[in-house]
């Protein structure tokens, strides 16, 4: 299984269309907003844990581009995670390319085409964002500092694998 992660600006002008071209692969493709991305390393361990879940058959999704979603956002609520997915209009986007190398290979260099690459990942956060959607204290982030807000989110998801 080869995993890309992609970066980058998209101009949405049908959301329908724009996904109907994310599911035409034989890859996973799942385009998550940018804004609720603080590292690649999240991701990395968002996926992990998400095919975990598919492997012992303990998903909540049907598909794993939405259990990966699913699993960024450390949340059972799919319609919550559809709001940080993609929408019409100006996204900054993670897309998240997961396969077989040449299925892969190919959603990447057709993806390319779609959006204008460009480092997002950590540029769009805000922390207090963050903080709501991962249930993160102000205590928390007292005691650690802003600087650890990786290490809370990624403690999220392995708690919500834990106890979904």
């Amino acid at each position: 299984m080869k995993l890309e992660i992609l970066e980058g600006v998209a101009e949405i002008y049908d959301l329908e269309s724009f996904l109907d071209f994310c599911r035409s692969f034989r890859a996973v493709v799942q385009p998550i907003s940018a804004e609720v991305v603080i590292s690649r390393r999240q991701i990395e361990f968002a996926v992990r844990k998400a095919l975990e879940s598919f492997e012992k058959g303990e998903n909540i999704a049907k598909n794993p581009g939405m259990e990966i979603l699913l699993y960024t956002l450390a949340t059972r609520n799919i319609s919550r995670a559809l709001e940080y997915g993609v929408r019409e209009g100006l996204n900054r986007l993670v897309i998240v390319i997961l396969g077989e190398n040449e299925d892969v290979e190919e959603a990447v260099r057709k993806m390319k085409e779609r959006i204008r690459e460009e480092k997002v990942i950590g540029r769009s956060v805000e922390i207090e964002k963050l903080m709501k959607i991962f249930d993160i204290t102000a205590e928390e982030i007292e005691a650690v500092g802003t600087e650890k807000i990786e290490e809370l989110v990624i403690e999220r998801i392995a708690l919500f694998h834990v106890f979904k």
